[in-house]
């Protein structure tokens, strides 16, 4: 639960204080932690109600805390787990059907280390890598715990991606030891959640889907040859020239400028190939996208069942111009949507200044692709993503803005904090490099400029307007009488995409 005393109270005054002292370095701990810093949220800690359900701890995971390690080390420990790596820090585990995320066991398998990372009065300064921290645990377990209420009382089926578990701490040596742990006054902890997904609407989806944009959009001889004049005038300009092109949807953000609703644009789409001829010789994309041997079942499955959607004209029948830039608008709106919930919740992502940059952790990454888009979900209106990450998330009422005001740059009031956040959500989406998120982006500079990319991430930012402005109102929900058949064809064709883009970026670590 969170925990906010009263404003002016005495109690809260020596609780911001505490808070505050974080976002300084450690000087008080000692020579050797002079120039470490600490990940300082600006808000009241958040304080644990009692220790949570026991039956949620699998005997496996209290055994002792885990740590990520190369497989050959970890064969020497009796509680090692077959695991993935999910992230710089975290890894999955699966237990008897139940997926756990673990959320700061360790640096990718380097354990716990130390990284530059900022400036604080001129000087560089130091952080711990690979771990959560008490408050934080305790903040992403709580606030998590908070999302999951606030999507469930929305009644549209949005969930929150992680659900809280508890946390574990490593022991610390009594003295400082290089092997071991050379800063023993920092105590360093693990989050553990049941996780509904990992791979990420950004690294995972999106760069799989516009890997997959010449497969599955066609521009030889003509096809889709308008689709630049479309687009523009979606958007209410005039059409692009050889002199005057169409400026990427990234730019367009720059601008200030609106996105095009691209939902009814009219998209020639085509099934891709199936895996043996993409991976042959003389391969129709020259090589550029290969599928992995076992995952090829898996793509060739994909592929039939978008084929038959696209037979069927299941878009068409939705109102839409194609399955691919339906799938656009419907990622968009549920970025939106959820953007909107948690802002009239009066709960930010976590966005505020510290010396290590300006975090906005409303962004593409933080969004998780449901098991129910890599299978035939049972409805068309059963959503794709969930969001997650909340280690640094606030309400309005705990968020201490005395924390930031040196900051002369950051928002002054909780509207105009919220309003940052959601333009970094929107930009992110767009593909620009606004906020710093560690999204990859490996397209080659001619398909970053073109048509089809910016068809596609002008819909999703487009749409991500639409779920802020209407979060329980999609106005391009198609009409459900008489569509059941329709509608199951066009969410198959959707998951389908989404299985193709994410076997395209099987290997990729958000």
């Amino acid at each position: 639960v969170e925990s906010s005393p009263p404003p002016g109270s005495v109690e809260r005054d020596r609780a911001a204080k505490d808070v505050l002292k974080r976002g300084a370095p450690l000087v008080e701990l000692g020579d050797a932690y002079s120039d470490v810093i600490m990940p300082a949220v600006p808000a009241l800690d958040v304080v644990r109600c009692g220790e949570g359900d026991d039956d949620v701890w699998m005997e496996e995971l209290s055994t002792s805390p885990l740590m990520k390690l190369p497989a050959t080390e970890a064969k020497v420990w009796p509680s090692s787990l077959n695991g993935w790596a999910s992230g710089v820090r975290s890894a999955l585990v699966m237990i008897r059907g139940q997926l756990y995320r673990l959320k700061g066991c360790g640096n990718h398998e380097e354990g716990f280390i130390m990284a530059t990372n900022g400036h604080w009065e001129g000087a560089e300064v130091r952080s711990v890598r690979g771990c959560c921290f008490e408050d934080t645990a305790e903040r992403d377990l709580c606030m998590s715990g908070k999302v999951e209420s606030v999507l469930k009382a929305a009644g549209k089926g949005l969930v929150c991606g992680n659900s809280p578990v508890g946390s574990y701490a490593y022991e610390a040596p009594e003295e400082p030891d290089d092997v071991r742990w050379p800063l023993p006054k920092i105590q360093r902890h693990c989050a553990l959640f049941r996780t509904v997904g990992d791979r990420r609407m950004g690294d995972h989806l999106l760069a799989g889907l516009e890997q997959l944009l010449p497969l599955i959009v066609p521009n030889a001889k003509g096809v889709n040859g308008s689709l630049a004049q479309a687009v523009a005038a979606k958007r209410g300009m005039a059409a692009p020239t050889v002199a005057d092109p169409l400026c990427t949807t990234d730019m367009l953000f720059c601008f200030g400028a609106p996105p095009a609703d691209g939902f009814n644009v009219p998209l020639k789409e085509a099934a891709p190939p199936l895996a043996a001829e993409l991976n042959g010789n003389g391969s129709p994309n020259e090589g550029k996208v290969k599928v992995r041997p076992e995952f090829a079942s898996v793509w060739d499955e994909a592929v039939a069942t978008y084929r038959a959607a696209l037979e069927a004209g299941a878009a068409q029948k939705a109102g839409a111009g194609s399955i691919l830039l339906y799938l656009c608008w419907r990622l968009g709106r549920e970025c939106g949507t959820v953007q909107r919930l948690l802002s009239d919740a009066s709960i930010s992502w976590g966005t505020y200044p510290d010396a290590m940059g300006t975090h906005c952790n409303a962004h593409v990454n933080n969004m998780v692709v449901l098991p129910s888009s890599t299978v035939n979900a049972a409805s068309l209106e059963a959503p794709f993503l969930a969001p997650v990450d909340f280690d640094m998330a606030f309400t309005k009422e705990s968020f201490l803005f005395e924390g930031v005001a040196s900051y002369a740059h950051f928002a002054k009031t909780w509207d105009e904090l919220v309003a940052f956040e959601s333009e970094g959500f929107f930009a992110t989406l767009a593909g620009s490099d606004f906020a710093s998120t560690g999204v990859a982006n490996t397209l080659s500079e001619d398909m970053q400029a073109d048509p089809r990319r910016i068809a596609v991430r002008d819909t999703i930012a487009s749409s991500y307007r639409s779920g802020l402005e209407q979060p329980m109102k999609d106005p391009n929900a198609p009409p459900r009488e008489g569509q059941a058949e329709a509608a199951a064809l066009l969410r198959a064709g959707c998951d389908a995409l989404v299985r193709l883009a994410l076997v395209l970026t099987v290997n990729d670590i958000a």
